[in-house]
């Protein structure tokens, strides 16, 4: 039994009419049909864009995919490291990479949301907040140093959520104000 990847699901071939390719770029979540010869050979890529582009151009909804697809997408080695695909991503703006083997075949297809989404640590983060906040008197006369406002939120507030998005979920405060 086989495994069905979210990417499988957007492999056609070249002579994919582009309506049908504008139904699979539509019905998934990646935002990109990868258009592929025998054994998943890698012969381009299709995005909204491109299809906009051929419609400009005078392209038929009937017509194959090959005539507005990318033949030649940036792409990622199967072995490259996460860091190094998603630097390419960066600097190059995308949002998806197809992966391909030596022979250009495709093995994955890298997401820049899946990349940049914290990986979830389980370790707690001691955060010390038991300090009385003598050096911002007066601020700090009725109310405690870590929900002073900056910006628009308290200070721990904000050093929380930043923890958050670096995958963080469990904490804890040790406190003394005005023991």
């Amino acid at each position: 039994m086989s495994i069905v990847k979210p990417w499988h699901e957007i492999l056609i071939s070249p002579a994919t009419s582009i309506r049908e390719t504008i139904r699979k770029i539509d019905s998934n979540s990646l935002q990109i049909a990868l258009v592929v010869e025998g054994n998943n050979r890698l012969a381009g890529t299709v995005t909204d864009g491109d299809v906009r582009r051929g419609i400009l151009r005078g392209v038929a909804l009937d017509d194959p995919v090959r005539l507005i697809m990318n033949p030649s997408p940036i792409t990622a080695r199967h072995n490259e490291s996460e860091e190094s695909i998603l630097a390419t991503m960066k600097l190059r703006r995308l949002h998806h990479i197809p992966v391909v083997d030596g022979q250009g075949c495709i093995v994955d297809v890298e997401v820049l949301d899946d990349l940049i989404q914290a990986r979830r640590r389980d370790n707690w983060v001691m955060l010390m907040a038991g300090g009385l906040g003598t050096r911002l008197a007066p601020l700090t006369d009725d109310c405690p140093k870590p929900l002073l406002k900056v910006g628009s939120k308290p200070l721990l507030e904000t050093i929380i959520e930043n923890f958050v998005e670096n995958g963080f979920r469990r904490f804890y405060v040790s406190v003394n104000y005005k023991y």
